[in-house]
């Protein structure tokens, strides 16, 4: 990555030898601090942009509604001085991210969401697009805080014709899928994914999300103490397979690794330690996404549980586990209360500022569970 402007360049110098991460994170925020105290202001949209897109792949993707309104503010102003708007495409682009993740952070309430989906739709409009893929998103967010409302956003959804900034079609099935599912609506939801479990649309993190979707259904089944076909168990070990494959950090999926995990869990034990060991330090490094934190701290209170109420397990930890010991020999009951603890300040946190009740639900099938 170069810059036309020698001082950037001298900050940029060893980028491209840099993997995806911390490191070139903050370089970019040093990017984006120079961009300031020049007064640059395309150069404040540009490095913020990218800081977003790293920020929101490795490491810290609440950091992208503390930095966006202000990438919004810099291109209004440039508006007003020159009568354009650098890089309009990748702002539209990160809003319309911006509006489907929103449901995984319980620090966006609703009416900063509301806000920022109310702009959003002006902005496209002006810039020539529709909402499509905003709307559905939206409903997502709905779902289990106001379905009514929730309903008639997918309406809007379902009304609004696809353009140049939809989502693609892979990823708008899993979406709509998703939302299906969460209003119970199972057969629905499984004709419209049907070209997602056939493999005849794909893309980087579809169909993996959808398998998961599918995984959660019916691990929340298993919880609630209900049946799970033998052919449903079969096809979920192949989904699981292909999943546990996705788990890279190049793109979102990572944000459902409890989602698997309770899964292991569940229906394949066996497997469950060796993915913990593999993401030994996953609360602390994704400890911003509430999403993936709480399905992670519910997935460990599950293995725990499924450990047979020893007080004491031996297992060979990474030193980056957040209980690390030596001796490889760890007190359960310890780790039992701090994972119940971060998952019961997630789902307080969601029924607080989205009335998303949720996650409480499954925090409850959780703590209930007796194999």
């Amino acid at each position: 990555m170069r810059d036309s402007n020698p001082e950037y360049n001298s900050l940029l110098a060893t980028i491209d030898l840099l993997p995806r991460g911390r490191q070139r994170i903050e370089i970019f925020q040093k990017c984006v601090d120079l961009a300031d105290k020049n007064k640059d202001k395309e150069r404040q949209i540009k490095y913020r942009l990218i800081l977003m897109d790293e920020s929101c792949l490795h490491d810290d993707g609440l950091k992208a509604y503390i930095v966006f309104p202000v990438v919004l503010k810099i291109s209004d102003e440039l508006f007003e001085e020159t009568g354009m708007r650098p890089y309009l495409d990748n702002i539209l682009w990160q809003y319309k991210w911006l509006i489907e993740d929103a449901r995984f952070f319980y620090q966006v309430k609703q009416d900063q969401f509301e806000k920022l989906l109310n702009d959003a739709v002006i902005r496209f409009r002006n810039a020539g697009y529709g909402s499509r893929s905003s709307y559905l998103h939206a409903a997502r967010y709905y779902v289990y805080s106001d379905p009514a409302k929730a309903d008639e956003y997918y309406n809007l959804f379902l009304a609004t014709p696809r353009d140049g900034r939809s989502d693609c079609m892979a990823c708008e099935k899993h979406a709509e899928y998703d939302y299906l599912l969460s209003k119970g609506r199972y057969l629905i939801a499984m004709h419209k994914a049907e070209p997602l479990f056939e493999g005849r649309l794909r893309c980087g993190d579809v169909p993996p999300l959808t398998y998961l979707s599918f995984m959660l259904y019916y691990s929340q089944k298993k919880l609630r103490g209900e049946e799970v076909p033998e052919e449903v168990m079969r096809t979920m070990t192949i989904y699981a397979a292909l999943c546990r494959k996705a788990f890279t950090e190049k793109n979102l999926v990572i944000e459902n690794l409890g989602v698997l995990l309770t899964y292991y869990v569940l229906f394949e034990p066996n497997k469950a330690l060796n993915l913990i060991k593999r993401f030994a330090d996953y609360t602390e490094k994704y400890q911003y996404n509430s999403y993936g934190v709480f399905y992670f701290s519910t997935g460990m209170m599950l293995f725990i549980k499924y450990l047979g109420g020893r007080d004491k397990y031996m297992m060979k930890m990474e030193p980056s586990f957040r209980f690390y010991n030596p001796d490889n020999t760890y007190d359960l009951s310890e780790m039992y209360e701090y994972y119940k603890s971060q998952a019961e300040k997630i789902a307080e946190g969601f029924i607080e500022s989205q009335n998303n009740g949720s996650f409480k639900k499954h925090l409850e099938l959780v703590t209930g569970f007796e194999g």
